[in-house]
């Protein structure tokens, strides 16, 4: 038998060691009463970052024995690539063959994606696309997970790609790359007229907060466009429904839909946007749905439905929209294509929820005063089975993701019901205390959000037949209080899907935290503060790689930096490390100039005092040669609180070569965020360069 070599010993340990600790884990966290919860995240975290560490050291050795093993391979696989890269690089396609895998990579504008000899200029968004096939059989490499990086090509640095893509992966302050292809953003939906935009994997100061966008009024709904470039938030209170992008972050319009707007849909095949709407509380008129056009950002239709508070549900060819009318006891079937509604069909006693089931084609209505689930056929117009339930008013019905079995959380008569749509009859039943008022899916489990509770419920999703089969229940803490504590609660999901594995994010708006869980833990793995904001809701803006087609992988991201760039891949089965040349040019509006300065923030501590001076630095270099922007006169910066209620102007002093440094003393607690400018290197306020402080009162953070 051949001996284990020193990498092999080390890899099995460590592997050994992560299972011991994960153990460790599960029992102490399993043992902890609920009202610890906070504190044994702490400990929880470290027990994490010993595990994670030691698989870290087993991925180590691997990658330090391939270096010893394979370092010819990997020079091999270097000038192969360089060998197959086009020449090109002004985002033209590029392709690189290595092991029969070929990788081809192409960067197109937005602005222009049907030129690609117009090349690309700073401040274009900017669509990355890299095709993965197998050079012998020409079939599609699906269900992979490649990574990349766009960042300046330094030559001066002497690193080369492998050391490019391990810096990038450790993610450190003096690593980050220009643009990071693999991220996504958590976005929390406030109690205030304020929507946190929280980046999960990196933080200046140690705050993970990227941003805040501040809205008119307190959201009530949100929906995100398929692309996950626009936002729409529902603000009931001033009438209108707000369209950010997720760009740049900012409020693009305010569209006024001149009614209470509610329950956002979005229709995908046509590019619209579904809006409930109720003024019956104002002057007990008829209401309906509003249809705003997304790239137009417009209204294009107003359907009157009937009285009451409305839910909607689209098929899923685009074809019909179904509108509850509470007060009226129907809904209203309407055209989503002529945009007319078809007829009113009476389903029962105050219709308040309906979804629609991709396997039956058919929409469910559940009701509060009526003992019975409906199935209503949008061709016929009619009702095709009728369905024994319970009543209750806060009650709502959602599909799993394979469009077959329905969810009907009802808190008002604690349990949790289960509708094939195949037989068209309730297969299970839970009983769950503590008013059970929503539910959430990944691929293997639902998540039961209790009103009274903060205990979060799993429910294994039904394969096949499960009629008469006993409920099997678990469960982990999802914060220390109650859910149900919210000051203003939302119509949107508070626990929502966390992008990769199978994992979720739950916002606990008493504890204005977000938790994250993945499945198969005894408690999240750790949280995100909302930094003083109750989160109402959560939502997941993924910019990561995603596959499109079969073994096309894009994500779309603004470059606002000129000059020769470099896009940095990887994929980890067969391993392929490879660089691409980008060539962007400079931006062709002189406004945009700023893009060419790179700015960076340079603070130690987020956390400032009120009443006492808070000291910040920039430090400005040229964005192509890292040259530094000294002896600078016109530097400022605009000091704001959010959401704008305070400002300042002061001027800047350079305090060494590049680094500057303003002063301002914060009036009360919150958030100031601190933009800097220069005229003289075309350096607006406006630039995304920004940092974000946090004041708190002098006894305490």
């Amino acid at each position: 038998m051949k001996p284990k070599s020193n990498h092999q010993h080390i890899a099995q340990t460590a592997n050994r060691l992560s299972h011991f600790i994960t153990l460790i884990v599960a029992v102490y966290v399993r043992l902890r009463p609920i009202s610890g919860v906070r504190r044994s995240f702490n400990i929880l975290a470290l027990l994490i970052c010993c595990s994670v560490l030691s698989s870290s050291t087993e991925g180590g050795s691997r990658l330090q024995k391939q270096s010893d093993n394979n370092s010819t391979d990997r020079t091999s696989a270097q000038k192969s690539s360089e060998q197959k890269a086009a020449a090109s690089s002004d985002g033209k396609s590029q392709q690189v063959i290595y092991q029969g895998i070929a990788v081809g990579m192409s960067a197109t504008s937005l602005a222009k994606p049907t030129d690609p000899s117009a090349g690309l200029h700073a401040g274009d968004d900017v669509t990355f696309q890299f095709k993965i096939n197998d050079t012998a059989t020409g079939a599609p490499l699906t269900g992979a997970f490649p990574r990349a990086w766009l960042d300046l090509d330094r030559p001066m640095e002497k690193i080369d790609c492998v050391g490019k893509v391990r810096a990038f992966v450790a993610s450190g302050l003096l690593t980050r790359p220009l643009l990071d292809l693999n991220t996504y953003y958590v976005l929390a939906l406030n109690e205030d007229a304020s929507i946190s935009v929280i980046d999960p994997h990196f933080g200046y100061g140690g705050s993970k907060l990227l941003t805040m966008v501040s809205l008119k009024s307190p959201g009530e709904d949100w929906a995100l466009s398929p692309d996950s470039s626009m936002l729409f938030v529902s603000m009931p209170d001033v009438q209108k429904i707000a369209a950010i992008s997720t760009a740049t972050w900012k409020v693009v319009a305010d569209i006024d839909v001149g009614a209470r707007p509610s329950r956002l849909a979005l229709q995908p095949d046509r590019g619209r946007l579904w809006v409930t709407y109720d003024v019956s509380k104002a002057g007990g008129q008829e209401s309906g749905v509003t249809v705003i056009d997304t790239e137009k950002l417009a209204i294009e239709a107003k359907l009157k439905t009937g009285r009451g508070s409305h839910e909607i549900a689209l098929s899923d060819d685009g074809r019909f929209a179904f509108v509850t009318n509470s007060d009226d006891d129907y809904v209203s079937i309407i055209d989503a294509i002529r945009l007319a509604k078809i007829k009113d069909v009476r389903t029962g006693r105050k219709p308040s929820s309906v979804a629609f089931s991709s396997k039956a084609k058919m929409a469910y209505v559940v009701h509060e005063e009526d003992d019975r689930i409906v199935a209503l056929d949008a061709i016929s117009q009619k009702l095709v089975a009728t369905i024994s339930s319970l009543a209750g008013p806060g009650q709502m019905i959602r599909f799993a993701p394979d469009g077959r079995f329905a969810f009907i959380p009802n808190p008002s008569k604690n349990a949790v019901l289960v509708l094939d749509a195949a037989l068209n009859k309730i297969v299970q039943t839970a009983n769950i205390d503590l008013g059970p008022d929503q539910i959430s899916f990944s691929d293997k489990l639902g998540y039961i959000r209790r009103r009274d509770s903060e205990i979060v419920l799993m429910m294994p999703l039904p394969r096949g037949d499960v009629q008469g089969h006993t409920v099997t229940l678990t469960d982990f803490p999802g914060g220390q209080h109650p859910f149900g504590k919210a000051a203003k609660p939302s119509l949107a999901s508070s626990i929502v899907r966390a992008p990769g594995d199978n994992a979720a994010l739950v916002a606990n708006a008493a504890d204005k935290s977000i938790y994250y869980y993945q499945e198969g833990m005894a408690a999240p793995m750790g949280s995100f503060s909302n930094y003083g904001h109750e989160p109402r809701a959560v939502l997941v803006v993924d910019r990561s790689l995603r596959e499109r087609a079969p073994g096309v992988y894009e994500t779309t991201a603004r470059v606002d930096s000129s000059g020769q760039l470099t896009i940095a891949f990887v994929l980890d089965s067969p391993r392929i490390v490879h660089c691409f040349p980008l060539r962007v040019a400079a931006s062709s509006n002189p406004l945009a100039s700023s893009h060419n300065v790179r700015v960076e923030g340079l603070i130690k501590e987020q956390i400032i005092r009120v009443g006492d001076r808070a000291r910040v630095r920039f430090k400005l270099s040229d964005a192509n040669t890292a040259q530094l922007k000294s002896n600078l006169r016109d530097v400022s910066a605009l000091v704001f609180l959010a959401p704008g209620i305070w400002q300042n102007r002061p001027q800047a002093r350079e305090v060494e070569p590049g680094t500057y440094e303003v002063e301002f003393e914060p009036p009360q607690t919150g958030f100031y965020y601190v933009y800097i400018q220069s005229p003289a290197l075309g350096l607006t306020l406006d630039n995304p360069r920004y940092v974000i402080l946090e004041a708190v009162d002098r006894q305490g953070q």
